[in-house]
C-alpha cells in the first residue's frame, strides 16, 4: 500500500476539531512512512516541514489518545 493511502486510512477520520491539524497529521504520517529515518530532523529535511512537525507535536490542542485510537 502506498504511504498516502495508508496515512489517509489510518488517520483520515481523526476529528481533532481543526481541519489544519488533521491535514498536518496525515501529511506527517505520509512523510514518516516514506522515510527510513527515525527522528523528526531525519524525516523532515525541509526546514519549514520540520518546524511544522515540531509545532504539531508540541501543540496542546492535539489529542494524542484520539490519534492512537485511529484506524
Amino acid at each position: 500500500m502506498d504511504p498516502k493511502r495508508w496515512a489517509e486510512q489510518e488517520f483520515g477520520d481523526v476529528d481533532l476539531g481543526d481541519a489544519r491539524l488533521e491535514a498536518r497529521l496525515v501529511q506527517m504520517a505520509v512523510r514518516v512512512a516514506e522515510s527510513s529515518g527515525g527522528t523528526v530532523a531525519a524525516v523532515f529535511r525541509v526546514p519549514a516541514e520540520r518546524q511544522a512537525a515540531y509545532d504539531l507535536l508540541s501543540n496542546p490542542r492535539m489529542d494524542w489518545d484520539m490519534v492512537g485510537d485511529a484506524s
